[in-house]
């Protein structure tokens, strides 16, 4: 394992733990706000939990630098294609880009799993800003290590503030 990658990895893990504490907290502040409240129908305990999330990913992001918060970025959007969850990808593509690339959820769908390996491992190559547009150069390998192939990519992220951005790709 290069020296970059372990990099990555301690970063990464040093993410993970930071996220589990700051949720440990505000989900002990929830859970007494929970206690009190019994009378909080679903669809606002739902808004109160995309609300706690949304805070915690703004405090992930804020914790990062220009480079590493792009990067988290992309690698959210990555994750949401390994996982196959692929609305929420589809969600932070770029309105014009998804229009006319991915008018549907179901083009995007199936694009990914015709061209996106089963396991993605992506290592980020090279980035590059334009204003609060960024260009980052990808590789997207099979991460289970069976496969050699790889697929490089230009990943461009518009970051309209904290969490809150819009990503398209050469397709």
């Amino acid at each position: 394992m290069s020296r970059n990658q372990k990099l990555i990895l301690v970063v990464s893990l040093a993410v993970i733990v930071l996220v589990f504490i700051i949720n440990g907290v505000i989900d002990n502040r929830n859970r007494r706000q929970f206690d009190t409240d019994e009378t909080m129908s679903e669809e606002e305990a739902a808004n109160l939990l995309a609300k706690k999330n949304e805070a915690i990913e703004v405090n992930v992001a804020k914790g990062k630098n220009e480079r590493e918060r792009i990067e988290y970025y992309a690698q959210k959007f990555f994750k949401s294609i390994a996982t196959k969850d692929y609305e929420d990808a589809y969600n932070v593509l770029n309105g014009a880009y998804k229009e006319r690339y991915f008018p549907t959820l179901q083009s995007f769908i199936d694009y990914c799993e015709v061209y996106f390996p089963g396991t993605l491992g992506v290592k980020y190559t090279n980035i590059e800003r334009n204003g609060t547009t960024y260009v980052i150069w990808v590789t997207i390998s099979n991460s289970t290590g069976y496969s050699k192939s790889t697929i490089e990519k230009q990943v461009v992220v518009k970051e309209n503030g904290l969490n809150d951005y819009e990503i398209s790709f050469s397709k």
